[in-house]
């Protein structure tokens, strides 16, 4: 503890009564002077006793004694003023102060609480200031990946493989960077892409590049064959309003094949004749409309459709220039709820100088799948897939699916059509009244389909004068061309059942599969991905 000791001054009646004898004789004194002199205003009263304060040394402290009952205000009058008119209190000694002692406090206490509310107060004020918004800046691209997709696929061609996709982009959006590889199980056969997207201007403008690559073996003794597409495209995309766009895609190709020699001897290395090259120019335009919702998982309500035209022109060999052209409609109309029937109708067509084929049958990432590799058109053109030597056309030819029941290639040529139809019925989603914990049954699906397409080269075989193929038939010398007059198209109908098992999309659906009217044996795909 500090000592703090004041002086006091002991008050008697008789010294009380004196003191306000006194008090009541130096107020009528002074009303005397204040009449013959003018009035003192507030300001100069403040004047004057801040003079006082500055010529004194030490602060004085004057507290007043406690008053007498018995004392008349006439009026409420300010602090200064009851200074002025009770000289007794405002001139009193500090000596002579009387100090309540149930109401003080130590000097130390007031500093330390006027330290301590000034602290607050900037700390405060400073976390205040903090936590206002400042700006604007200058936006700096900052780039983070949005997304690293790993997935399973099963190509028609190179069989099981792994597919890493990822994608980065600043904050905005506008640049985009796009890249992804695909490596089979035994390393033989890859694809890698790597887009960059240019999208603040009204034009959106890309820049891409791929690589494709095929180990091909024959089913029979045969040499084996490597094949490579290099492609560098860029591109321009107009958007005619927020649904619709136009694009435009010029690209140079180079197709490398490379004979490794026969499949029972593989230990030569290939020499510099073993080694080809084509090289192609081209331009792409798309006419893309697109008015669709995705509201779930193999959901969609609305409209897609993309119309196409592709040039390829043989920049060293003029004979290898071909076209193609392409539509694909697809529409998927709400019944209820979530209850959706797709349809899905596409077409395409090669032609030029050398006409690439489609093949037609099958459907995307097909575990287990099998493949048709004999057979030839209505114009006596073999099937791609079994030709052997050299056939750079594998880097060119194209898959149309989904036609259930049907091995892939059942049918080819250089023009296609496929139509399907589907009524999806996610039963858990729409018999629920609320959300569904269980990502099995919130993904399951059933669904009923229909599928029919026809493949053929020359003209369409939609007549009797017209075959889809013609069969070649050998008997010692001789040979004869069996021409193919049946029914030109493939269908099939079932049932499907699709949900997530294991973080993938699994479809199963059972198929009976009809050609030339008869129908066949009911057949079972199981497939990865999403439907159409």
């Amino acid at each position: 503890t500090k000592d703090f000791s004041v002086n006091r001054q002991i008050f008697t009646p008789a010294t009380r009564r004196k003191e306000l004898q006194q008090a009541r004789t130096l107020r009528d004194r002074r009303k005397q002077e204040d009449t013959s002199k003018p009035p003192m205003s507030i300001k100069d009263l403040l004047n004057e006793r801040l003079k006082q304060s500055q010529q004194s040394n030490e602060d004085t402290v004057s507290l007043a004694p406690p008053l007498e009952e018995n004392i008349l205000v006439d009026t409420v009058k300010s602090p200064i003023e009851a200074a002025v008119e009770n000289p007794i209190v405002a001139e009193q000694k500090p000596t002579e102060a009387v100090v309540n002692t149930d109401n003080y406090q130590f000097e130390d206490e007031a500093a330390k609480e006027t330290e301590t509310s000034e602290v607050f107060l900037t700390r405060f004020m400073k976390a205040h200031e903090k936590s206002r918004v400042t700006g604007p800046f200058p936006y700096e691209p900052k780039f983070g990946y949005d997304n690293l997709v790993t997935s399973m696929v099963i190509d028609p061609l190179r069989g099981l493989g792994i597919k890493i996709e990822t994608q980065m982009n600043d904050m905005l959006e506008n640049y985009r960077f796009n890249g992804g590889i695909m490596t089979t199980i035994d390393l033989k056969n890859s694809d890698v892409f790597a887009e960059f997207q240019y999208l603040p201007a009204y034009i959106d403008f890309s820049a891409r590049f791929d690589r494709k690559a095929i180990y091909w073996e024959p089913s029979t003794p045969g040499d084996i064959y490597t094949y490579t597409l290099h492609k560098m495209e860029v591109g321009a995309s107009l958007p005619i309003n927020d649904r619709t766009r136009v694009t435009l895609k010029p690209f140079f190709e180079a197709a490398t094949s490379i004979n490794l020699g026969s499949n029972q001897d593989l230990g030569g290395v290939p020499s510099h004749k073993d080694i080809l090259n084509n090289y192609f120019g081209g331009m792409r335009a798309e006419l893309v409309y697109d008015n669709s919702v995705v509201s779930g998982m193999n959901i969609i309500e609305g409209t897609r459709g993309k119309m196409s035209f592709t040039h390829h022109q043989g920049l060293n060999n003029e004979d290898l220039s071909f076209s193609q052209v392409a539509l694909d409609v697809r529409h998927y109309q709400k019944i209820y709820k979530e209850i959706v029937f797709a349809v899905r109708g596409f077409g395409g067509s090669f032609f030029g100088q050398s006409p690439k084929k489609y093949l037609l049958g099958g459907m995307d990432n097909w575990l287990f799948n099998s493949t048709k590799r004999d057979g030839s058109t209505s114009k006596g053109e073999p099937n791609p897939l079994g030709v052997y030597g050299d056939n750079q056309d594998l880097l060119f030819v194209e898959f149309a699916t989904n036609l259930r029941g049907f091995d892939y290639g059942t049918l080819f040529g250089n023009s296609v059509l496929l139509f399907n139809a589907e009524l999806r019925l996610p039963l858990a989603r729409a018999l629920a009244g609320g959300p569904i914990s269980s990502n099995f049954f919130r993904n399951m699906q059933f669904t009923a389909f229909y599928d029919i397409g026809t493949s053929w080269s020359g003209k369409p075989p939609f007549n009797s004068e017209n075959s889809v193929s013609y069969k070649i038939v050998q008997e010692g010398p001789f040979e004869a061309q069996l021409k193919n007059y049946l029914n030109p198209w493939l269908y099939s109908y079932g049932l499907g059942f699709r949900s997530v098992i294991l973080g993938y999309y699994v479809k199963a659906d059972v198929a009976w599969p009809v050609e030339n009217y008869k129908v066949k044996d009911p057949r079972l795909q199981v497939t990865l991905g999403f439907d159409f």
